[in-house]
């Protein structure tokens, strides 16, 4: 099994540097050994000893190797913005990825997806993808909750999805999901925009 996600995890630098947990979820922890330890056991409520996970980088602003040795399954971790180091923990990681070569996608339990830390308004095959004929695209980065929301002057891709921890109850999501997630997603966006019609196929 193949699980996607992406979270600031272990920090030994003090609250002051940990991002303000999402209001709905971690309010009332407090406690920095109590909050990884959330994150480490849901974590492995999930991920077994032989699964995959793909993980879209911000891993933490300071790595304690206490939990790295303790999390289950094999790690292919696309460095974001936050994982400045992260290189002298490559033993515990499967693939240590930069953001490059990952923008013409991967394939993951038979499906071609594009990875990026961050999200993107287009990439190769995005028209396609509303139709189920192009690569969906995974991000994380933003720490939403997941809402898809049509309205403002952002609308993201209804082909792409978040797979941060805040979007997923601070638990790794795998590809049914998803697909799940992506496809109601693209429901919305039909409904709303019935004569959607791109000009510019890519």
């Amino acid at each position: 099994m193949d699980y996607l996600k992406t979270l600031d995890y272990f920090d030994e630098n003090g609250e002051k540097r940990r991002r303000k947990p999402n209001p709905n979820k971690l309010e009332e922890i407090v406690d920095l050994k109590y909050h990884d330890k959330v994150l480490l056991d849901n974590w492995n409520s999930v991920v077994r000893t032989g699964d995959t996970v793909y993980h879209l980088g911000d891993f933490g602003f300071g790595i304690n190797e206490y939990f790295l040795r303790r999390l289950n399954g094999n790690i292919v971790l696309l460095k974001g913005n936050h994982d400045k180091g992260i290189e002298k923990y490559s033993r515990y990681f499967q693939h240590l990825w930069a953001e490059a070569p990952l923008n013409r996608g991967v394939t993951i339990e038979g499906e071609k997806v594009v990875l990026n830390h961050y999200p993107m308004l287009s990439w190769k095959g995005s028209y396609y993808s509303l139709f189920g004929e192009g690569p969906t695209h995974l991000f994380g980065h933003i720490h939403s909750d997941g809402t898809y929301n049509l309205e403002g002057p952002f609308i993201k891709h209804p082909a792409s999805c978040d797979v941060g921890v805040d979007a997923w109850n601070y638990t790794p999501t795998n590809l049914e999901a998803i697909k799940e997630r992506i496809s109601n997603q693209k429901k919305m966006f039909f409904e709303k925009f019935p004569n959607f019609l791109a000009k510019n196929i890519d």
